[in-house]
């Protein structure tokens, strides 16, 4: 495999487009911070679970091989994130790259994030990783999360939430859940939405609320008013909750914006 194009974002951080063997691409973001460098790593060409605000789920061409993986970690990082194209829990050999990663680059398991639009039948085979689970939830409750999460039809809320809470009770202690919540304007962002957290998820877990980096007209990223306004009703909840600030947004390489046609820019 090889880079065909690279994009530097204003922020710093870095897309790359990588070209498979078989002319097929996809996408990897280094995101350089002060002290340390992450890098956002694919595992699908493309993604079969058409997720609404996500540019990666139009289209699903294969899964990336254990090479393909590891090959888009070409530089010296510190921590991986397997949040790039691709649901990972839908790779056969997404535990083999794992376990590649830790041995081969140098990574330990607390430095490692494998996330899930919610695969449950599949959350255990991460645990002897002893990677951190990230868990992208979206809506809290079953219609919303079905009109922006396809999976919600075969494993809905209130089997995400056993889930969930079956995992919290299984991960070391020190660790956490990590809950990924993308909020839309006027789908999920309102203080009713808040306020069924509670009824859903861990309160040890850790949540990073996304404002929407938008693909289409469709849907929008709220106000930061209501997004603070969001953050603060979790907290009064008792969560450790953050907003992940946007990184590489102006060369379409932050959370949702990744896709195969940047070879074309």
């Amino acid at each position: 495999m090889r880079i065909i194009n690279q994009l530097t974002s204003s922020d710093g951080a870095v897309k790359r487009v990588h070209e498979l063997s078989d002319g097929n691409t996809v996408e990897s973001v280094v995101i350089p911070h002060k002290t340390k460098t992450n890098i956002c790593v694919s595992s699908q060409v493309g993604c079969r679970r058409g997720c609404v605000f996500c540019a990666t789920g139009k289209r699903f061409v294969r899964n990336l091989t254990p090479d393909e993986i590891l090959g888009q970690i070409d530089v010296p990082v510190d921590s991986v994130v397997f949040m790039g194209m691709g649901e990972p829990l839908d790779n056969p050999d997404i535990i083999e790259a794992v376990e590649r990663v830790k041995k081969e680059k140098g990574i330990p398991s607390r430095k490692i994030a494998v996330s899930t639009c919610g695969i449950i039948d599949k959350m255990d085979l991460l645990l002897p990783t002893k990677v951190n689970i990230s868990i992208s939830l979206n809506a809290t409750d079953d219609n919303t999360r079905s009109r922006l999460m396809p999976i919600n039809h075969k494993f809905n809320l209130t089997a995400l939430k056993e889930k969930m809470f079956e995992l919290d009770s299984k991960i070391p202690g020190r660790r956490r859940l990590l809950i990924e919540y993308v909020l839309i304007k006027g789908v999920n962002d309102s203080l009713s939405d808040a306020e069924r957290f509670s009824e859903l998820v861990p309160k040890k877990s850790l949540i990073n609320l996304i404002p929407l980096n938008s693909i289409s007209e469709d849907y929008e990223a709220p106000d930061k008013p209501a997004v603070e306004a969001f953050k603060a009703e979790l907290m009064k909840q008792g969560f450790a909750c953050f907003v992940r600030e946007p990184r590489g947004k102006d060369v379409r390489a932050a959370c949702g914006m990744l896709s195969s046609a940047s070879r074309m820019e």
